[in-house]
C-alpha cells in the first residue's frame, strides 16, 4: 500500500509546520534512497527517534506508517492511520490544510 506521493511528499518537506524544535526530515532523496535500497529498518529507526522526542511529529508518523504498511504489520496501521490523521489535523499551514481532507478520505478508506 503506498501513501499518494503528493501527500507524503507535501508531509515529508513540509515538517517544520508541524515542529519547530525539531531538525525537519527536508532531505527527500535520503529518505527515498534508503528505502528503495533495502534499508527500510533505518527509515523505521529515524520515524522512531522523531516519535519518540514528539509523538506528534507527522514527518516520524508517516514513515512509521509507511513501514507498517509495507510490512502488513496489521497490528499497527490502525494506530498509525489515528496518528498521522490527529497530527495532521493540527496543522495551520494552508498548503497541508489544502490536502488534509483528501488525506483523511485515503486513510479512512482502510
Amino acid at each position: 500500500m503506498k501513501i499518494p506521493t503528493l501527500i507524503l511528499v507535501g508531509i515529508l518537506t513540509l515538517p517544520t509546520f508541524a515542529q519547530t524544535n525539531l531538525p525537519p526530515i527536508d532531505n527527500f532523496t535520503l529518505v527515498t534512497n534508503l528505502w528503495f535500497n533495502g534499508y527500510k529498518s533505518n527509515v523505521l529507526a529515524m520515524a522512531e527517534e522523531r516519535i519518540a522526542i514528539n509523538s506528534n511529529d507527522l514527518a516520524g508518523l508517516v514513515l512509521k506508517m509507511e513501514y507498517d504498511f509495507a510490512f502488513m504489520n496489521a497490528s499497527c496501521i490502525s494506530n498509525d492511520i489515528f496518528s498521522v490523521i490527529a497530527s495532521a489535523g493540527t496543522i495551520t499551514n494552508t498548503t497541508v490544510k489544502s490536502h488534509y481532507a483528501e488525506m483523511k478520505s485515503f486513510l479512512e478508506s482502510f
